[in-house]
């Protein structure tokens, strides 16, 4: 299929229920999981419940979701809730087992809310691991915005002052690159005694 041809819409999506037992892995699944990430999602599990399950083919196998089904069998349930795809093709599967894995990976944060979201969870005196976020990372988060607003060290370099007019010489690194072209263009033309000040901007005309 070209991406001008118009894909089919896939049947509807069941609901259901199946025994974490008797879900399987997609043998191709190119998507790996820590030990780590699933005890996360098996401690989001115990606090708030299975909010959504897997999607599974048919037959149970797993096309989406496969941490979700570890950490289900490591926080202890049996049964989950599932979404069931029917009539799906083998190509529509292997595709959207590779889509599923791989959009997720285009999201981000807003670090502003994302920050004002913990600060309220941490003023609240709400468990802060639950967020999935460790120790280390919620603490740069925090201070995220303190060191944003200090301020930037102060440079001591006494400013240059023109002998001739009395004027504050603009260093050449904060001009503008047109700006420093005229800068070099007048310092070459002027004479001296002609009473021309070759330290002025582009903006001091």
């Amino acid at each position: 299929m070209t991406r001008r041809q118009k894909a089919e819409l896939p049947p509807e999506l069941e609901r259901g229920t199946r025994r974490v037992r008797e879900l399987l892995p997609y043998a191709q699944n190119s998507r790996t999981h820590t030990a780590q990430q699933v005890e996360k999602i098996a401690d989001s599990m115990r606090r708030f419940g299975v909010t959504f399950g897997p999607l599974v083919d048919e037959n149970g196998t797993i096309i989406a979701g496969h941490a979700r089904v570890m950490a289900a069998e490591l926080a202890g349930y049996a049964e989950i809730p599932v979404t069931i795809a029917r009539g799906w093709s083998e190509e529509m599967i292997r595709a959207y087992v590779i889509a599923d894995n791989r959009l997720a990976e285009e999201a981000g944060w807003d670090d502003e809310l994302l920050r004002a979201e913990i600060e309220a969870l941490s003023a609240s005196g709400f468990d802060l691991s639950a967020t999935g976020f460790e120790d280390g990372e919620l603490e740069a988060i925090l201070a995220g915005e303190e060191e944003a607003d200090e301020e930037k060290p102060e440079d001591d370099t006494p400013d240059e002052v023109c002998s001739r007019c009395g004027r504050t010489i603009v260093p050449d690194k904060d001009l503008t690159r047109r700006a420093r072209k005229k800068r070099k263009a007048r310092s070459t033309t002027i004479t001296a005694g002609s009473g021309a000040d070759s330290h002025k901007t582009e903006g001091d005309a």
